[in-house]
């Protein structure tokens, strides 16, 4: 039992060091349109009078979009807002945890993060741009996971 206590300790505080805040939006916001490049999304700002995002542009952090009177506008945030998977395509990031085949993950995180859903490997494993950190469990097999979808 004090071992399961503990493990939900600490799960729960790199989950709080790596989760950002967000607050729920009553009602969806709607998707600005996009172009691939610079040169369409200016045309498609200005034929269509509505600010288009620049797909090429589009980093984990930031976003460019033409706007109808011909500027540029740049949004940016202090913490990654997107995903880029490997398939090439954006996600929103998402660190709801599901259960994987033998681990716990975030839905979409720019890290690829691990928990253990239980037993004797590793507690917590982070992969980062080719680099791996791991964190073990001194006090025997780790309890089995509850309560993740």
């Amino acid at each position: 039992m004090a071992g399961s206590a503990a493990f939900a300790v600490v799960l729960a505080g790199l989950l709080a060091v790596a989760s950002p805040v967000f607050a729920a939006s009553a009602t969806p916001v709607p998707r600005p349109r996009v172009a691939a490049d610079e040169v369409s999304a200016t045309r498609l700002a200005a034929s269509s009078d509505e600010r288009v995002e620049v797909l090429s542009a589009r980093t984990e952090y930031t976003q460019v979009f033409a706007e109808p009177t011909g500027h540029f506008t740049v949004e940016s945030a202090v913490v990654p807002q997107r995903v880029h998977r490997a398939d090439g395509s954006w996600a929103d990031v998402d660190l709801s945890l599901v259960e994987g085949s033998g681990d716990i993950r975030p839905r979409a995180s720019v890290a690829d993060v691990r928990f253990s859903d239980g037993g004797s490997g590793p507690m917590v494993t982070l992969v980062r741009s080719g680099e791996s950190f791991t964190v073990g469990w001194p006090l025997g097999a780790l309890p089995k996971a509850y309560g993740v979808r």
